[in-house]
């Protein structure tokens, strides 16, 4: 046996102390009452007075406390296994750990100001999986995807610039690696089979001070994998020089270049911001309040928490229940006490209306939502009554955040997105609101939430989806008696219909035209064909009649030898180039070995890159 509230049982310990205190009033109230009669003429003078029922009522309202508070300790016994589905978003935290992070252009460093966001960032998440990569020139995983978010942070705290093998800034690289690292996914051996894929998150914390080329392609293949980039920039335009500091932490002196000047390190937001931007993400500039984690963290709320993982759990059974209900039967008996008169009549109402209290609180509780979900979800309809969308939207995003599982909220949220134009995002919402509306058997919600993704499909051109989604709608709306949603969906479904068939004849005469235009194509090329043979025949003639006149030239010149003596003659310059013809290229021919020699060089590039790795591939280490 276990106690989940163990704190409770220590005020158990106090009771023998009331109980010490109940009989000391009790014996003062009868020494008083005894200055009044002597104890003989008690019976007498109070025959209704019971004596001891003060001392036995005492009892058992100390034993009926000291029940309950063992029922708060909550005492469990006996286990059972339970499957736990695990929702929430993948983040990878890219934090820089190059030498131009120790500039102290910002209090006390910018490495350790990155390290302070990164903490206040992570303390205020719920139930998100959190990786870390380490990069300066060269990357690597310095914590997997996880739950733990108490080894994150302490992985956090151990960066430095020593960290890494190849000193420098690779943004690209660190976006990569970052992009890799979710593609393996979570290492926790705990988790179960993957439900959905997390909606993916990456936040890159640097000084933008990149000295490779490849962070803007990064950020692009990114953003085609669906990944969101949020960026942090840390550092002042300023910026400082590069302290050299021993392992103590003391400081030697400050990194200089190759001619001997100090090295300034140099905050390039505009750089970052371009990253951010290739990437369809957001940016912000680190300040000394550290506003950006609250806007960062609004943005997070606004995204889909997904169930990504189911975990079995030993759940050990709470056995609350007996405790307590001996307390409710030691306090029904201190009722029954002689000295407190009341009736069976009015004990027996006193049990049923408790107990009736019971039931219904405990219903209540099992059936409310979390209060924090259902006040932010107040919030976000006030907004959207006002037309404020952006604080709306915040306000569904973070009610989701509090209660995940809530068809309602879902809803809510992919109306929103649907009205801001996010399409895709706003269609998964109101699929999955649809599907927790299903398994909670609201059929009003389900239909409101088919009807309005068959509407999202339909503008967005995928009308088979659409067409799907208001079948559903409409099932939903016959089976739960709204007959002006079915109306309105049958309606949409016959404007379909007709867009349907409008499509299907605009693709009848784009394939005719199409078919027409491989015709015209099929003759034209034959007509090439015969002007390229009448070329060659033509080509052919004059080859024949070249080949006789040189035939001729040589019975000529042969029978100039035979007039003449022989003798040996020094060949000429222009002699010995005429017996070597050289064969002239095509313009075309000459831009096709071009092009050949160019995409082989290209190749040849991408094979080096590949070679070198990780390794640093300029002569800057910060």
């Amino acid at each position: 046996m276990k106690f989940a509230e163990s704190q409770w049982l220590w005020t158990i310990a106090a009771i023998p102390l009331l109980y010490l205190a109940a009989l000391w009033q009790e014996k003062k109230r009868q020494e008083n009452f005894a200055k009044f009669a002597n104890r003989g003429m008690w019976p007498a003078i109070a025959p209704e007075a019971h004596w001891r029922g003060r001392i036995v009522k005492i009892r058992l309202l100390l034993a009926a406390f000291a029940f309950a508070l063992l029922a708060l300790a909550r005492p469990q016994w006996g286990t059972r296994e339970e499957t736990i589905r695990v929702s929430g978003l993948d983040i990878v935290i890219a934090l820089d750990v190059s030498n131009s992070m120790s500039v102290e252009d910002v209090v006390p460093s910018r490495l350790q100001k990155a390290k302070h966001v990164v903490r206040s960032f992570v303390e205020s998440l719920r139930g998100d999986r959190v990786g870390l990569i380490a990069f300066a020139g060269s990357s690597y995983v310095a914590c997997p995807l996880t739950n733990d978010l108490d080894y994150l942070l302490e992985s956090v705290s151990l960066l430095n610039p020593r960290s890494v093998a190849g000193q420098g800034t690779d943004l690209g690289l660190a976006l990569e690696t970052a992009r890799k690292a979710m593609e393996r996914g979570s290492e926790d051996p705990q988790a179960g089979e993957l439900q959905d894929e997390a909606t993916r998150v990456v936040i890159l914390l640097s000084d933008g001070e990149d000295h490779e080329e490849q962070a803007l392609e990064a950020a692009t293949e990114l953003m085609r994998k669906g990944v969101r980039l949020f960026v942090l920039g840390i550092g002042t335009e300023k910026g400082g020089p590069i302290p050299l500091r021993d392992e103590n932490g003391n400081l030697q002196g400050y990194k200089k270049e190759r001619s001997g000047e100090p090295i300034v390190s140099s905050f390039r937001p505009d750089s970052l911001m371009k990253i951010a931007t290739a990437a369809g993400g957001k940016y912000w500039n680190v300040t000394s309040a550290e506003s950006e984690v609250q806007e960062m963290l609004a943005e997070l709320n606004i995204l889909e928490r997904r169930d990504y993982a189911e975990r079995t759990q030993l759940i050990y059974q709470d056995r609350f229940q007996y405790p307590l209900a001996l307390a409710i039967l030691l306090l029904l008996l201190e009722i029954t006490v002689p000295v407190r008169r009341i009736t069976a009549k009015t004990l027996l109402w006193l049990m049923v209306a408790g107990c009736s209290q019971l039931i219904v609180s405990h219903q209540a509780l099992a059936d409310s939502a979390p209060i924090g979900a259902y006040l932010e979800n107040q919030k976000g309809l006030q907004a959207f009554s006002e037309g404020k969308a952006e604080q709306a939207k915040r306000h569904f995003g973070a009610a989701q955040a509090l209660d995940p599982d809530n068809a309602a909220l879902r809803y809510n949220q992919g109306v929103i997105q649907l009205q801001e134009g996010d399409v895709e995002n706003g269609v998964r919402a109101l699929d999955g609101a649809a599907t927790a509306a299903e398994k909670s058997k609201n059929l009003h919600l389900l239909g409101e939430a088919r009807f309005n993704q068959g509407a999202a499909l339909g503008k967005a051109g995928n009308l088979s989806g659409a067409v799907q989604a208001y079948l559903s709608a409409i099932d939903a709306a016959r089976k739960s008696g709204d007959s002006k949603l079915e109306k309105d969906a049958r309606k949409n479904l016959e404007l379909l219909a007709r867009e349907q068939e409008k499509q299907k004849q605009q693709q009848k005469q784009e394939e005719k035209k199409d078919e027409q235009e491989k015709q015209d194509k099929k003759e034209d090329q034959k007509n090439d064909q015969k002007e390229d043979q009448k070329k060659q025949d033509d080509k052919d003639k004059d080859k024949d009649k070249n080949g006789e006149n040189e035939k001729k030239d040589q019975k000529d010149e042969a029978e100039d030898k035979n007039a003449e003596p022989q003798r040996f003659k020094e060949t000429s310059k222009e002699t010995r180039q005429r017996q070597f013809k050289s064969v002239k290229l095509s313009d075309e021919d000459a831009e096709r070995v071009m092009a050949e020699l160019k995409s082989r060089e290209r190749e040849l590039q991408k094979k080096l890159k590949k070679q070198n790795g990780n390794q640093q591939r300029n002569g800057k280490d910060w």
